[in-house]
């Protein structure tokens, strides 16, 4: 299964704004994607130290319920939380040719850099 960045985008929000600590988001749904692609993506952002998620896989299905965004899931997530600067980042990555979420996390921060070293030219 093919990685999908504006998947992971939307279910950092959607783990952001339901997340507690303590209690598990049951059955997250997101349009336009399969049950398994968003189980598959939120694994990824699990494996990758984005989320706390418990695993709750048995041999027949996998499956996990996600708990809440990790210090460098927010930080990521305040890098392209706005549309524009998530669509800048995107577009730059493509102009580049990669879709490696390091390199992404590197554009992320370059754009909201470039975007706060502009509130300070008078």
């Amino acid at each position: 299964m093919t990685r999908d960045m504006d998947l992971l985008r939307g279910l950092l929000l959607i783990i952001e704004e339901q997340g507690e600590r303590m209690r598990p988001i049951r059955n997250i749904t997101v349009d336009g994607y399969s049950d398994q692609q968003v189980t598959h993506h939120i694994w990824l952002l699990m494996d990758g130290g984005f989320i706390e998620a418990v695993d709750f896989t048995t041999y027949e299905k996998e499956h996990y319920q996600p708990r809440c965004l990790t210090w460098r899931g927010t930080e990521f997530l305040e890098t392209v939380r706005e549309r524009d600067n998530w669509e800048k980042t995107k577009s730059i990555a493509h102009r580049v040719g990669t879709d490696s979420l390091k390199m992404l996390m590197e554009i992320a921060t370059k754009v909201a850099q470039d975007k706060l070293a502009g509130v300070f030219v008078t």
